[in-house]
């Protein structure tokens, strides 16, 4: 089999929603990209770009698939912006047991990310899953 050389890259955005990096300061989406090859590609994720891509599936399954008949959170419409979740990789410096924040101000005056999603150590997908859902939970009460 003949492969054109091609590379991956993978944006951990939606319309609704964005994962954005927290490994700088620039609030910007988090990207994963490779160089071209000719093989089929075989990507192994560091343990932060696991992180973001669990962030990224929590959002994702609470924003468009079935929940059961509980409220999305807000949507990216003309009066607010895109809901923005930044993905810190270490603990929350204030509640060193907290997995994150979801503060609205941040909303309204379009100031930096919504939600900020915490994680000291990669061990438990499940705890940065659940902490997603719970922090979109609360900006469901941000609705207007």
């Amino acid at each position: 089999m003949v492969y054109t050389p091609r590379n991956y890259w993978l944006d951990f955005e939606r319309y609704e929603f964005q994962v954005t990096d927290g490994t700088n300061g620039l609030g910007t989406t988090r990207e994963i990209s490779g160089p071209k090859i000719e093989a089929a590609w075989d990507v192994q994720f560091d343990a932060y770009d696991k992180f973001c891509s669990t962030i990224f599936r929590a959002a994702y399954h609470y924003y468009y698939k079935d929940i059961q008949g509980l409220q999305r959170p807000p949507e990216n419409a003309f009066w607010h912006t895109q809901m923005k979740l930044r993905a810190k990789d270490y603990p929350d410096p204030d509640t060193p047991t907290s997995g994150g924040n979801a503060v609205p101000q941040r909303r309204i005056l379009n100031w930096g990310e919504f939600i900020h999603i915490y994680h000291p150590s990669y061990a438990d997908t499940r705890a940065t899953y659940a902490t997603t859902i719970h922090e979109l939970a609360h900006a469901v009460h941000w609705r207007r």
